[in-house]
Parts: structure tokens; sequence; C-alpha cells
């Protein structure tokens, strides 16, 4: 990153709550009872964050016309004015209900609010919760990762994203999980999550001339060096917790327009998605076999982490009918990075690629 762009258009609360009347105002007022509307998460930082607002479909209790019909809209909903296509950075998210219901087991949903509709009961069982936690922390912060290598990797960023980015690393540098891990000086990471979201709040409405950009580039590249260091250190304790051993090795991968490092625990975790999405069927399986194409056939998994993989690819099934049905392609976040289940030629020669940068540093792939 070289250049930052402010990019950012000034929004009030006030404008956010439009967009939300507006939401509910329309889905309600056409589709009645039959839809739940619901608001995740809270967009506390306007001009900045976006809006994550989802529809819940029964397919039992609705047609396929019906479901078209809710989708086009869902769709056009977002690009309507120039608020709604600034503020939205998706789609509006739409749910089959049996997979809403399940959803913590694949996807955080912090503040789950009911617009409108039926409530929708949201299940976790209580002996899964540790294990979800650690399946969770494994997915999302590679996720973060990934953003700081992609951001890394252009020359312009807009400082929306730049902000977005800086919101992930201080939920990253905030993680109770981190707590138990002594070889990291959590103080220092909690003060730092502090500052960055003091930064957050201030870089608005400051001028971005050199000064205040050379030192919000500095704190990015400081924030990257310590979020990737904390993560792949956390990864080796987790390794010893699922496959009884510490897997310190890090490997060569394509990341966004250069070659970077990851844990090689987090590709043994993205092929064991591959192995257990594809006993049962789920689409979401041959992304994964293609993303992690590793042999880990000498790996003895955590029976628990293995269970609770396989209730993630039940839960997904859903999904999976309804992308085949109605052509919707929901991105899950899993270790595929949002993906959806599909790739295209582009995608695949990518991977084709990264299979074998793996071989070239003899790490055990199958076919």
């Amino acid at each position: 990153m070289k250049h930052i762009i402010n990019d950012i258009k000034h929004y009030k609360t006030e404008d956010y709550d439009k967009i939300v009347s507006d939401f509910i105002q329309f889905f309600a007022s056409k589709y009645g009872k039959s839809i739940s509307l619901y608001q995740i998460g809270s967009a506390g930082f306007p001009s900045v964050s976006d809006l994550d607002l989802a529809i819940i479909i029964d397919e039992s209790k609705l047609n396929e016309s019906t479901i078209h019909s809710i989708i086009k809209d869902a769709n056009e909903f977002v690009y309507q004015n120039e608020a709604r296509r600034y503020i939205f950075t998706h789609s509006t998210l739409k749910y089959p209900i049996k997979t809403f219901s399940y959803n913590q087991y694949f996807e955080y949903m912090p503040n789950a609010t009911l617009l409108h509709g039926q409530e929708i009961p949201i299940y976790t069982e209580e002996k899964d919760k540790m294990i979800i936690d650690d399946i969770m922390f494994i997915i999302y912060e590679a996720n973060t990762l990934r953003d700081f290598e992609r951001l890394r990797a252009k020359k312009h960023v807009g400082l929306r994203e730049l902000l977005k980015v800086y919101q992930r690393a201080y939920y990253h540098l905030s993680r109770k999980s981190y707590r138990q891990n002594k070889t990291l000086d959590n103080a220092k990471m909690l003060q730092m999550a502090d500052y960055v979201k003091q930064v957050r709040l201030e870089a608005t409405t400051k001028i971005l001339d050199n000064k205040q950009e050379s030192f919000l580039i500095s704190l990015f590249n400081e924030l990257y060096s310590t979020v990737r260091y904390a993560y792949f250190s956390q990864m080796a304790l987790l390794s010893e917790k699922i496959v009884g051993q510490r897997i310190n090795k890090e490997i060569f991968v394509l990341g966004s327009g250069t070659i970077v490092k990851q844990p090689l625990f987090l590709h043994y975790m993205g092929a064991l998605y591959a192995r257990e999405f594809k006993k049962v069927g789920n689409c979401y399986a041959d992304m994964h076999h293609l993303i992690y194409p590793l042999n880990i056939s000498h790996l003895t998994f955590n029976s628990d982490y293995i269970d609770n993989i396989q209730k993630q690819a039940k839960i997904l099934m859903p999904v999976c009918s309804f992308h085949k049905r109605f052509g919707v392609k929901v991105s899950g976040p899993m270790l595929c990075y949002y993906c959806q289940p599909v790739f295209s030629k582009k995608t695949q020669l990518r991977y084709t690629l990264q299979k074998r940068l793996l071989q070239i540093q003899r790490i055990r792939t199958i076919s």
C-alpha cells in the first residue's frame, strides 16, 4: 500500500435508520408474515460501517415464483439510491430458515435483531460452544489476515476499506482466546486495540494530508505485523488441541497479487473441511478441495472437531439446495474466504498453480 484515497461519504445514523425503515416497509407490505427480516450487528460507525440486512425464507411455505420475486427485490433494494449504493457493500442477505436457525455453527451473528415477522430460534448446543469458538477463530482470523494481505498488495487503498480492516484488527487483538497464550503480550495487544479504536473514530474527521496518510500506513504495517504474529502463535497452540501435536510450519501460498506465508495447520483444517463436506455431498466441498488439496491421512483429528464440521456441512445443505433451485450464490465464511459454491476458470487456474507451489515445498497433496 502506497497511497490512501479519501473515499468517505458522510452519512449520519439517521440515514442508516431510514434505510432499515424502508427495508421493513417495502418487504413487510409486499410479503407480509411469510418472511422474517433481521438486522445483523449494528452500524456503530456511520460513514464507514455497512448494513447487514437479512431476509429469512421458509421454502416449505412459499411457492417458487414468490421466492424468485423476493430474491429479485432483495438484490435490487441495495442499488435504488445513492445512499444505499454507498452504505451497502453487498446485497441483502438471504437465508433458508433451517440454515439461519443454526447459523452460529459457521458464522458470527452478533446482535441479530428481528425487524419483522416470526422470530427464528437460534440453536447452539452447550457442549459445542468451545469447539465453535476455536473453529470461528481459525476461520475469521485467517480472513482478517487475508484482508491485510489484500490491502498490502494494492497501490491505492480507499480510506473506508482501510478503516474496516482496522476494525477487524481491533476485534482480533481483543480476543479472549489470546488470554491463555503465554507467548503473547496481551496487555500490549489490548492497549493497541484501544488505540486503533480511537484512531478509527478520528480518521474520518481529519484532513488526509501527507502526514496523516503516512501515519495511517505506518499504523497499518504495525498492525499487520502484530496480528500476523498473534495468529500464527495461536494456530500452533490450536494444532495441539485438534491433532495432538504442535504444528509450527509455515508455507508459501498465492496471496492477493503476491506470494504470502500461512500456517500449514490452516491448510490442514481446510483439507478437513473438504473431506467432511464431501461425505454429505455439500456444495462447498469442491471449493475447499480446490484451495486446500492436502493429504491429511497422517493426522488424527480430535473427534469433537470432526463432529462440529460435519454439523456445519449438514446445516449448510439447505443453502446448497437454495443455490441449485434459485441461483442464489450464498457466501459462507468457512475456510474458503466467503466463497460461493461455484468457481470460475480463473479461480481453477489460480489454485492449480497453488497446488504446484505446495508440491514444490514438498507438502503432501492429493489428486
